[in-house]
């Protein structure tokens, strides 16, 4: 396994007059010139519970050799929910030379990237689990812009996201969108679903 690299991103917002100061820590396995990013969802760790983000990024990497981007996603304040997305996709263009990214996001991570993905065009795959419900059509509509994104939802049964099956599904002009339900899960993927969280990769982005 290839060492991984630790490092963090530093810039400021503005709110009302007040500036900012942000900073979000970062971890990078050097590998091939497809990227797999990792989001967290609002105030996730850069490892996750049980470091459940370090095993994905250690397999994903192990696996394939890509490029494997960790980050954690520390709450700034309501107005600037895409900061820490869009700063982490600038650092990795700046980083690397990207030829394609696959992207897996939980919760608040998830309705993030699917807001935003089409103004990536490198971004190819998606893996959302349970996507954040509070705004359910501006990820629906972001993605509807993008239909040449692979575009996984994995949906837990006990989540409040699994009443959106349809919606999902029936996502304006994509043609690659599909969904699942996985049973007894919830939001966390906790207990015995944590293994599916894990191996999610693996089953819906490269059916490994």
């Amino acid at each position: 396994m290839v060492n991984r690299n630790l490092s963090s991103l530093e810039w400021s917002e503005e709110l009302n007059g007040v500036v900012i100061d942000c900073s979000l820590k970062v971890a990078k396995y050097p590998g091939t010139n497809t990227i797999f990013l990792i989001i967290p969802g609002v105030d996730g760790s850069l490892d996750g519970f049980e470091d459940k983000y370090l095993r994905i990024a250690q397999s994903v990497h192990g696996k394939h050799g890509y490029t494997v981007y960790q980050m954690e996603n520390p709450f700034i304040t309501s107005q600037y929910w895409e900061s820490n997305v869009r700063q982490m996709l600038d650092h990795i263009y700046l980083d690397h030379n990207v030829d394609e990214i696959h992207v897996m996001a939980h919760s608040a991570g998830a309705w993030i990237i699917g807001k935003i993905a089409h103004e990536y065009p490198e971004i190819k795959k998606l893996l959302l689990i349970n996507p954040a419900t509070n705004d359910v059509s501006s990820y629906t509509e972001g993605l509807s812009k993008a239909p040449y994104i692979h575009t996984n939802f994995v949906l837990g049964e006990e989540d409040p996201s699994a009443a959106y099956l349809e919606q999902f599904k029936d996502i304006k002009n994509h043609h690659g969108v599909r969904v699942v339900i996985v049973k007894d899960a919830d939001h966390h993927f906790s207990g015995k679903s944590l293994n599916h969280f894990i191996q999610s990769p693996h089953i819906y982005l490269y059916k490994q």
